[in-house]
């Protein structure tokens, strides 16, 4: 799409908390998804390099965007209010089409006139296209595979990835897909993508107290950076001591790293497997 409806209202109550920064960042994505009419990708590379994300405030800038206003998916970063505008659209302009193309037919039935039939042949690209003259888009002549919102189905059930992605955050699936369910069955909602919506559903819980902080892990986990260290002194240390020339009747030992606390320390094991 090369064109869509901008509400300030809308947008100023939903983005107050931004800064000028942020503010550009969000405009810059939003019309990204827009013109390509499809998720943004999620490569983060890519994704800063086609926004002109140069600096570390930038990238930070989008990110934040991001993680307030779109969905991580397989596909990539969704925004569904997007979706619903573009699904809206593709709606809209094939209804104009296919009222244009009656208006044609129904003008010309019985017309046997060659010439007055070549003229109409040679016209109805324009008349077409006049059809979808605003907003215009990218895609012309590809309707079928073009996902349509729908409204939410009586047996939609969660995938494996939207159950984890509540149980993630601490979000009561019995109770809460109930209450999804009957909010948009009463609000008539319509997406694309309902797997989608759901995850936006989870997000909101969080943000609003309806979740429980997920249940922590009780296991210690090792410092990554810390054992790097260990081991990259370990293996000095065991070098050493294969190259290292030992004197006539010196007693000889291998230094062992171990992780104690949040430090690395050494410790002498002599051959004869006594530490010291």
């Amino acid at each position: 799409m090369h064109y869509y409806r901008f509400n300030i209202g809308d947008y100023r109550r939903d983005t107050g908390h931004l800064t000028m920064l942020e503010h550009g960042a969000y405009r810059q994505l939003l019309d990204s998804y827009y013109l390509n009419e499809q998720p943004l990708p999620i490569d983060d590379e890519i994704l800063m390099r086609t926004h002109s994300a140069r600096n570390a405030d930038e990238m930070q800038a989008i990110r934040n965007v991001l993680k307030d206003f779109f969905v991580r998916t397989d596909e990539g970063w969704v925004h569904n209010h997007c979706d619903r505008v573009i699904g809206d659209f593709h709606s809209k302009s094939e209804k104009a089409k296919e009222s244009a193309n009656a208006r044609w037919a129904n003008k010309h039935a019985g017309s046997n006139d060659s010439v007055s039939e070549g003229y109409a042949n040679a016209m109805r690209p324009h008349s077409d296209g006049n059809a979808n003259h605003k907003p215009l888009t990218n895609i012309k002549n590809k309707k079928e595979g073009v996902k349509k919102a729908t409204q939410l189905a009586d047996d939609f059930t969660l995938n494996e990835t939207s159950i984890g992605y509540a149980n993630e955050r601490g979000v009561n699936v019995t109770t809460e897909l109930d209450s999804f369910r009957n909010w948009h069955t009463a609000k008539g909602s319509t997406y694309k993508d309902w797997q989608a919506a759901w995850r936006s559903w989870c997000d909101n819980a969080v943000k609003y107290g309806r979740a429980k902080t997920p249940v922590q892990d009780a296991t210690p986990k090792l410092d990554t950076s810390l054992e790097a260290r260990r081991a990259s002194m370990q293996a000095q240390a065991d070098e050493s001591y294969k190259n290292r020339a030992w004197l006539e009747g010196e007693q000889r030992y291998r230094t062992v790293f171990k992780i104690e606390g949040c430090q690395v320390k050494s410790t002498r094991v002599y051959d004869s497997g006594v530490a010291a």
